[in-house]
């Protein structure tokens, strides 16, 4: 809801990153409790308890939640569901802790619900740790009271049995969302670094990477004392073509003009968009006279090879810049010269290669 309509800000940590998070961490939870009510159950019916039936009925209490705590339920179903869920597990822990005693190690499943309230959305930082705080101090509590307390008639190896179980859930639980949790990030962060140095549509480096990439490559190549040289290109007409044919056709033309250009760039090379129909090259290694040699076998192909697309066939063409790093100088200035020489090539003739002429040092 908006904050205008609700009157609240939203609060900065209440991300949808966080939210997906809590329904993803909800969904395993309740895969978890749907095994550990068996287990106990099992454990219990071995060492002849009478309680085994509670873990069962325990289970079919909870069963109606498990559907309305589903990945896509609105949120009006789905937060009363999980509450519920969670009143009922705790009820479930207290009532078997109280039975047992702290020596069944029941109260120790209070720290798998732990890291469901700390993913959980709508809850501020400060609520979250004191929510986790006064579980802590119940857990501490429980264990302190009922410790050696237990109405149960089962021996102590079955109260052995029961704590190394309910540890062993504590852990596997704790384990399975910490993973889960650290693959999301894991995934969501090289997403966010693709999106912060790619080009969506062309899937090239952007302009701000491809800054980064030849400020490092000027570095190394004076260090190393090796030729670095860099290719401007632009598509000729191409607002023509976005006013006859529609933007759909101007992004495949750029799209097919990048692909021809990854093609004939070096695994060394760099390829850019720099920004609307503007391509730029970097290319270490490589002289003035190599970097035309590219820059031209760039512009035949581009100019041999049409665009189909949209039931179209378009021919393409470009008109490129190259220039050669110069001793001392700046990248901004090696970019200013090839765009400097592109564009005498586009009041020239177009569908051409111009080369900088090198600045005396």
């Amino acid at each position: 809801m908006p904050s205008f309509l609700s009157g609240v800000e939203r609060d900065p940590l209440d991300t949808d990153f966080i939210r997906m998070s809590f329904r993803s961490f909800v969904q395993r939870g309740i895969l978890i409790i749907m095994v550990v009510n068996p287990l106990h159950a099992i454990l219990l019916w071995l060492n002849h308890s009478d309680w085994w039936p509670f873990s069962l009925i325990a289970l079919f209490v909870q069963l109606p939640f498990y559907p309305l705590c589903a990945q896509h339920r609105s949120f009006a179903v789905f937060l009363p569901s999980v509450l519920m869920l969670f009143a009922t597990v705790l009820v479930y822990i207290l009532l078997f802790s109280k039975h047992f005693g702290s020596s069944a190690g029941f109260h120790y499943l209070i720290m798998s619900l732990i890291p469901l309230v700390i993913f959980a959305g709508r809850i501020g930082l400060k609520l979250k740790v004191f929510i986790c705080l006064m579980m802590a101090i119940g857990m501490f509590m429980v264990e302190l009271e009922l410790r050696g307390v237990a109405t149960s008639s089962v021996s102590v190896e079955a109260l052995k049995q029961l704590r190394v179980l309910n540890l062993l859930i504590c852990f596997i639980t704790l384990s399975m969302l910490t993973f889960t949790h650290f693959v999301t990030v894991s995934r969501i962060q090289s997403k966010l670094q693709f999106l912060a140095a790619y080009d969506p549509l062309t899937q090239l480096v952007n302009r701000r990477r491809m800054g980064q990439l030849a400020e490092q490559e000027i570095l190394q190549s004076r260090r190393q004392q090796y030729p670095l040289s860099v290719i401007l290109a632009d598509v000729d007409n191409f607002k023509m073509i976005n006013d006859r044919h529609g933007h759909p056709v101007g992004d495949a033309a750029l799209q097919h003009i990048s692909e021809l250009i990854s093609t004939i760039a070096r695994d060394t090379d760099s390829c850019c968009r720099w920004g609307g129909e503007e391509f730029l090259v970097l290319l270490p290694h490589t002289t003035l006279q190599g970097a035309m040699q590219v820059a031209e076998r760039i512009r035949e192909d581009v100019a041999a090879t049409p665009l189909h697309a949209h039931e179209l066939e378009l021919e393409m063409q470009l008109t490129l810049g190259v220039a050669m790093l110069m001793p001392n100088e700046e990248l901004a200035e090696l970019i200013m010269r090839a765009d400097t020489a592109l564009y005498e090539g586009k009041r020239a003739s177009r569908n051409c290669v111009v080369i900088s002429d090198p600045q005396p040092s």
